[in-house]
């Protein structure tokens, strides 16, 4: 079980091969968050591996984040901004 603060948010990434991660460890991520004009949004943070699973072509791990002020606010409005894209997609069928 996580524990979810404000500013801890749960995101799982796919990896290719496992190497030497362990359940537990603090990982430093980087991340490049598409967006509709084609830029990419750049977020970072601290991160603890809190599961890895093997999958199909890989693995599967679900890192806890722990986001300093401005990548917590940068994940939100990205967040925010991809949820009013498919409110609008949706409503324009």
């Amino acid at each position: 079980m996580c524990a979810i603060t404000k500013k801890d948010e749960c995101i799982a990434i796919k990896i290719d091969r496992k190497r030497n991660f362990d359940i537990n460890s603090l990982i430093y991520v980087e991340m490049l968050l598409p967006t509709t004009t084609g830029i990419l949004e750049s977020c970072s943070a601290n991160a603890t591996i809190i599961r890895i699973e093997k999958i199909d072509d890989g693995y599967k791990m679900v890192l806890l984040c722990h986001f300093d002020t401005k990548n917590e606010e940068k994940i939100s409005k990205y967040i925010s901004k991809e949820q009013m894209e498919i409110i609008h997609i949706f409503q324009a069928k």
